[in-house]
């Protein structure tokens, strides 16, 4: 009787000079795993993880059965096969195979598959995002010779992306954008301008402002940190001044005219 989890092979005829060779084989699987890294931060990831295989039989707790150092290059998939796994225990029970992970520091886990050679495990391994940085831009329109009315001015915003977004002011002069936010390190860059109108007796600004923001990663505190510089007409500003427009109204004097004497 072949036992369970084993197939039986025959070799030979029975003769003293070629007896019979019965061979049980044990019946064999594989389990598939592939790693993935998901980083936009761009920052070093783990040269190597350590992964677990566990199996049970229905009903039972999985437990450890091997253990796997895996190693890859940055960028791309890893991959590795467990081979020669038992199919079945003595009893005949079917082993399912499972697979677990030492998750990196600054890293979330998501295994999906099961872990069949046209379905394997994939370990995904998500990089855990600082808080991202957030900046508003804003200040104040003047109108020199007139009172200031809400929305009577336009200042436009131009984004890293070079999309415009724009906004008027308020009644007081001040206006904001909404804020930006940025999740990644890099180097962004806005420009601030007022938009030329055509209203009677109004000079308008064309004070543009640019202004640059580096977004930078510190490894040790895994914090986003970041410094603004901002021009005006291309002369550096001081921290903390604020963008101001300032437009001029002269109210329009009709030219006399000079009508000759006449005489009785």
């Amino acid at each position: 009787t072949v036992p369970p989890g084993y197939t039986l092979s025959t070799t030979g005829t029975g003769t003293t000079s070629d007896p019979f060779i019965l061979t049980n084989i044990r019946d064999v699987t594989s389990v598939k795993v592939v790693k993935r890294w998901i980083n936009p931060l761009g920052d070093a990831i783990p040269s190597t993880i350590k992964l677990t295989l566990l199996r049970h039989v229905q009903s039972e707790t999985p437990t450890p059965y091997k253990t796997q150092t895996l190693a890859g290059v940055a960028g791309t998939d890893w991959y590795y096969t467990f081979t020669n796994l038992p199919e079945k225990d003595l009893l005949g029970n079917s082993y399912i195979y499972t697979i677990e992970e030492e998750v990196p520091a600054k890293y979330s886990l998501e295994i999906t598959g099961t872990g069949a050679p046209t379905d394997p495990f994939i370990l995904t391994n998500s990089r855990t995002m600082p808080d991202p940085v957030e900046v508003t831009i804003n200040g104040k329109v003047i109108l020199q010779g007139k009172e200031l009315e809400a929305d009577q001015f336009t200042i436009t915003l131009t984004l890293p992306n070079l999309t415009t977004m724009s906004t008027k002011n308020k009644a007081d002069g001040s206006f904001a954008f909404p804020t930006q936010i940025h999740p990644l390190p890099g180097n962004y860059t806005y420009t601030i301008y007022q938009e030329q109108g055509s209203a009677e007796g109004v000079t308008y600004s064309g004070t543009q402002y640019n202004t640059d923001l580096k977004v930078t990663l510190d490894n040790e505190t895994d914090k986003l940190s970041y410094k603004l510089t901002t021009t005006k007409n291309g002369e550096s500003m001081e921290i903390g001044e604020i963008l101001i427009f300032v437009n001029n109204y002269s109210e329009h004097t009709p030219a006399l005219t000079v009508l000759p004497k006449t005489g009785k």
